[in-house]
């Protein structure tokens, strides 16, 4: 799953991705660059929540998804400049079900 970057487009990002719930079971998980961090701490430089975070965090939390961590890494994107601003925007987002299933699961992006 990709998430567009800008914010016009964003919202209907969201109604998109909560239309998928109807379309599944109590197993699943996705993998996406969702073009938006969760937490100030997602970000290094530049740091800045804006409503998107929170639409995102209320979405994870209506569904009760688990964000799992991916392999030990805290940020997915980096400007790649010698100070460079980095964020955490990748994520693996699974049900409950699958969590209970491999409680033990490791993500590697």
């Amino acid at each position: 799953m990709y998430g567009p970057a800008y914010l016009e487009l964003k919202e209907a990002f969201w109604f998109e991705f909560i239309g998928l719930s109807r379309f599944t079971i109590d197993f699943w998980i996705i993998r996406g660059d969702f073009n938006v961090i969760r937490y100030i701490n997602d970000r290094k430089g530049n740091s800045s929540l804006r409503a998107d975070s929170n639409r995102f965090n209320d979405i994870i939390w209506n569904f009760s998804l688990v964000d799992y961590p991916i392999g030990g890494r805290l940020f997915t994107l980096s400007n790649g400049r010698l100070s460079p601003n980095m964020a955490k925007i990748d994520r693996f987002l699974v049900s409950p079900s699958w969590d209970v299933k491999f409680p033990h699961a490791y993500m590697n992006s």
